[in-house]
C-alpha cells in the first residue's frame, strides 16, 4: 500500500517504522527540515520537508495515489 504519514513525533515515527517492515512504500511530510532528512537516511521511505496541510504539496508527491493517510504528531 502507499501510505502518507502527516508529522514525525512519535506516534508518527511509530506507525512508519511498523509500516516500513511490512514493506508498504511510505512518504511522511514533516516540518522540521532536519528530523525530515533523519528520517530519509535511517528508514526504507520518502522523507519531505514541509506543511502537510499544503494541497500542492500533497499533489506534488502523490497523494492522489495514496491508500491511505494518517495525521499524526
Amino acid at each position: 500500500m502507499r501510505i502518507f504519514i502527516v508529522g514525525a513525533g512519535e506516534v508518527g515515527i511509530h506507525i512508519a517504522s511498523s509500516l516500513v517492515l511490512e514493506g508498504h512504500d511510505l512518504v511522511i511530510i514533516e516540518r522540521d527540515a532536519k528530523k525530515a532528512a533523519d528520517l530519509q537516511s535511517s528508514m526504507d521511505l520518502l522523507a519531505v520537508h514541509g506543511d502537510g496541510c499544503n494541497p500542492q504539496l500533497l499533489k506534488k508527491h502523490g497523494i492522489d495515489s495514496a491508500d491511505l493517510l494518517f495525521a499524526v504528531s
